[in-house]
């Protein structure tokens, strides 16, 4: 989010920013307050519980359309989860995943991540 804010992009609909308290002046502020944060924990468990329900929609394809679906769920799911630990700091802290836990990610997490 940091990056698209930076050049003026905000992808989030108003009435869910208000759903919580917050408005596009919030946002551009960079506000990490607890209204930002609970806004934050409500859409990373309702994303996770996409994934989740997708998860078996992988079955469906088969060699490298597979392999590269799959992967894509479980690197934007560890970044929800680094997300979330980082105390939905997104503004400061950011999220990077270096290229060695991407490969170690796959290694160990396919095909049981759900």
């Amino acid at each position: 989010m940091g990056e698209d804010l930076d050049v003026d992009r905000i992808y989030l609909p108003k009435s869910e920013l208000a759903r919580f308290g917050l408005t596009f002046a919030d946002i551009e502020a960079k506000r990490c307050d607890d209204r930002f944060k609970n806004f934050m924990l409500y859409f990373t468990n309702l994303a996770k519980e996409y994934y989740a329900a997708g998860w078996p929609v992988l079955n469906l394809w088969t060699g490298s359309f597979r392999l590269a679906g799959g992967f894509g769920f479980i690197l934007y799911r560890t970044i929800l989860d680094e997300v979330e630990t980082g105390g939905f700091d997104i503004f400061t802290k950011g999220v990077k995943i270096s290229r060695w836990k991407m490969f170690w990610l796959l290694a160990t997490k396919w095909p049981d991540i759900y």
